[in-house]
C-alpha cells in the first residue's frame, strides 16, 4: 500500500474513533483486569472446601486465604477454565504463579486451548502509536506500531502492541501466528502477537502483485512459507521458505490461465493453499500441497459467481457460492474431490453483492461484508444475523476483505508446534 494513503487510512482511523468516544461513553476501560476478577470469583466459590493443613495457615494469615484457595483448584477443572479464556488474558495470568505458568506454557494446553479460540479479524496494516495515547506526556515517547484486531463476537476494536517496531505490514495468518514485512523491505518476521515469540527470516525476491500464504508441514514438521509473484517479464513465480532451514527454493507458478490475479491471499487449512478464479462461470480453483511444494487444479461443486468465496470452515476447505439472488449455500470438502453441501441461507435480499470473509465459531458461523463496509455473521445452527461491525466512513471505499485478513488469537509459537 502506498505511504500517502497508509497514513490518510490512519487521521481518517483516528478521526471516526474521536467521533465515536464523543457520542457515547467508554465501557470498555480495562476488560483484562475485568476477566481476571471474574476468574478469580468463579475460582473461589468452585474450589474443595476441605483444606486439611492448609487449616491452619489461612488462619495465621486471613488476607492469603484467597490465594490459597485458588491455588487449590484441581488441575481438570482449571484446565477447563483456562481453556475457555483468550489469550491476551492467559498471557497476563500465568505469572501469578508457577503452578499456572506451567499449565499456560505446555504443549498439550497450547494445543487444545487453539482448537477453542475464537476467530478475529486483524488488520493488515499496524496502526503506529496506539489510540487513546496521550499526546501530552513528557518527555516525547516514541511511537510504537500496535496490531489492530476486531472482535467479532463483541463487535469492537482492540489493540495490542507490536514487540517488534519495525513491523509495518501483515501479509499472512495460520494457527495464531502472523507473517508480516518488516519497515524498508528487510525481511519477514513470524510471530506470535500475544506471546511476542516470533523468528526473524530472510525476505525473498521482490516481484509485483505479490501474495504470501504459509502453513504447517506434518511431515517435514515445519512451516514453509510460499511467495507468488509476477516477474519483471510477467510470468507467474513462486518461491518456498522453509522456516526451520531459512532458505528458499524457487519454482516455477501456476500459468496465467489457471491464476490470473495472483496478488490474492491464499486460503490455508491443512497443510495446503488455495487461490479461487476469481472469474464468473469457473468451475475450479488452484492448490498447493505444501509438503510436496507443487501447484494442481481442482474442481469446484458448482460454477462460482463473482463474490464467492474459498474460506476455512472449522479446519476443513469451504466453498461459499451464491446459488441465487435469496440464497447462498455453503460446501465443506471432503478427501480431494468429494463436495458436501452443509447449509443452505436464506435470506430476504438481494445477497449477490454480499462478499464471504470467514467463519468463526469453528465454523458454525459465517462471516460476510454487505456493501456500506457492514460486517454480519450468520449463525448456521439457528439461522440468526446479527450486525457485529460497521464503518460509517463513507469516504472509505476499502472492503474488510481488502483491509482485514482472518485470524484465531492462540498461544502458539513456530518452535512449539515443531517441537
Amino acid at each position: 500500500m502506498d505511504p500517502n494513503m497508509r497514513n490518510e487510512r490512519r487521521r481518517r482511523f483516528y478521526q471516526r474513533r474521536e467521533r465515536r468516544e464523543e457520542n457515547q461513553p467508554l465501557i470498555r476501560a480495562d476488560s483484562g483486569a475485568k476477566r481476571q476478577r471474574k476468574l478469580k470469583d468463579f475460582l473461589q466459590r468452585k474450589t474443595v472446601k476441605q483444606r486439611s493443613s492448609g487449616k491452619a495457615e489461612a488462619a495465621q494469615n486471613p488476607g492469603s486465604e484467597g490465594e490459597f484457595e485458588i491455588m487449590q483448584i484441581p488441575d481438570d477443572l482449571l484446565f477447563k477454565v483456562f481453556s475457555l479464556l483468550p489469550a491476551e488474558s492467559l498471557v497476563k495470568l500465568q505469572f501469578v504463579c508457577k503452578k499456572w505458568y506451567a499449565l499456560v506454557n505446555g504443549l498439550t494446553f497450547i494445543k487444545f486451548h487453539a482448537q477453542q479460540s475464537e476467530t478475529v479479524l486483524i488488520s493488515q496494516d499496524l496502526i503506529v502509536d496506539r489510540p487513546h495515547t496521550s499526546y501530552l506526556v513528557l518527555p516525547p515517547v516514541e511511537p510504537k506500531p500496535h496490531f489492530h484486531y476486531l472482535d467479532l463476537s463483541r463487535g469492537y476494536d482492540n489493540f495490542v502492541e507490536s514487540c517488534v517496531s519495525d513491523l509495518v505490514e501483515i501479509r499472512a495468518s495460520c494457527d495464531g501466528l502472523v507473517l508480516g514485512i518488516r519497515a524498508k523491505k528487510k525481511g519477514l518476521i513470524l510471530m506470535n502477537p500475544f506471546t511476542r515469540k516470533h523468528a526473524i527470516l530472510p525476505l525473498g525476491t521482490v516481484g509485483f502483485n505479490d501474495s504470501y500464504g504459509f502453513a504447517f508441514c506434518i511431515q517435514a514438521r515445519t512451516y514453509k512459507v510460499a511467495h507468488l509473484f509476477r516477474d519483471a517479464p510477467g510470468y507467474t513465480v513462486c518461491e518456498i521458505l522453509n522456516v526451520s532451514t531459512r532458505k528458499w527454493t524457487c519454482m516455477d507458478g501456476p500459468s496465467s490461465e489457471l491464476l490470473h490475479d495472483v496478488a490474492q491471499r491464499p486460503v490455508s487449512v491443512r497443510g495446503s493453499l488455495y487461490w479461487m478464479p476469481r472469474e464468473h462461470g469457473s468451475d475450479y480453483f488452484v492448490s498447493m500441497d505444501l509438503e510436496d511444494e507443487k501447484f494442481s487444479s481442482m474442481k469446484l461443486p458448482i460454477f462460482c459467481a463473482v463474490n464467492d468465496r474459498l474460506v476455512d470452515v472449522g479446519g476443513a476447505l469451504g466453498f461459499v457460492t451464491h446459488a441465487t439472488l435469496n440464497l447462498m449455500q455453503v460446501w465443506v470438502l471432503k478427501g480431494r474431490e468429494n463436495w458436501v453441501k452443509r447449509f443452505s441461507i436464506y435470506m430476504n435480499f438481494d445477497v449477490t453483492r454480499v462478499v464471504p470473509i470467514c467463519s468463526s465459531r469453528n465454523g458454525k458461523e459465517i462471516v460476510f461484508e454487505y456493501p456500506g463496509n457492514h460486517l454480519y455473521v450468520y449463525d448456521m445452527e439457528t439461522g440468526d444475523t446479527k450486525e457485529v461491525y460497521s464503518r460509517d466512513d463513507e469516504e472509505y471505499c476499502e472492503g474488510a476483505e481488502t483491509l482485514f485478513i482472518p485470524h484465531r488469537n492462540t498461544l502458539a509459537s513456530w518452535e512449539d508446534i515443531i517441537n
